[in-house]
């Protein structure tokens, strides 16, 4: 008998961040920057959860109503994408702690990989995250997807994928792409205690 899967959202180590019940995208837009295609990439998965898309300059992003800030969704949000200049990455990450974010998803690149100034923003986007007990993926990450529980919070655009017994995680956008699409070849296990 197959064991069941958490619902979105369920509290344990990494639940918030994988399988969030909400997801907060900041810097949300339509079209193909990166806030854009996470909005896109979720919906597409099959996202069972709410997503707030963040943007003071939209009012909607692909039809869902887009909030100013995190803080004027006014409810707890599970997890916060991150898709800013990484000058706003600080400030965002902690607007998302006070509104309950326990999970980040960190897109926005140039930090360590700068210098000087960049080590220091990524150091205050660790002190935040140690802080308020946030588990992160990133920063300068493409995202993630969870395919067994329908969670594609992935920066491009994301093929069609069912769930599967292998796990990969990856750090390089073009074999992270070809590893999903490698799902159209239907691998596939039988045994009840793949995750």
């Amino acid at each position: 008998m197959a064991s069941e899967r958490p619902a979105p959202g369920e509290v344990h180590a990494l639940g918030r961040l994988l399988n969030p019940a909400s997801i907060a995208v900041v810097g949300a837009s339509e079209g193909p920057r990166h806030g854009g295609e996470v909005v896109r990439s979720l919906r597409a998965s099959g996202y069972r959860g709410r997503i707030f898309p963040v943007n003071p300059r939209y009012e909607k992003v692909y039809d869902l109503k887009c909030f100013a800030s995190v803080a004027a969704i006014g409810e707890p949000v599970d997890c916060v994408v991150l898709a800013v200049a990484r000058d706003q990455a600080p400030e965002q990450l902690r607007q998302a702690a006070a509104a309950g974010a326990r999970g980040a998803v960190i897109v926005s690149g140039g930090f360590r990989e700068t210098g000087e100034e960049g080590i220091r923003l990524e150091r205050e986007l660790t002190d935040i995250a140690r802080k308020h007990g946030i588990r992160c993926i990133g920063p300068n990450t493409i995202g993630y997807v969870n395919v067994a529980d329908r969670v594609g919070c992935y920066a491009a655009s994301l093929p069609q994928t069912e769930p599967g017994c292998i796990a990969a995680d990856v750090n390089w956008r073009r074999f992270s792409k070809d590893t999903l699409k490698t799902n159209e070849r239907k691998i596939s296990c039988n045994d009840d205690n793949c995750l």
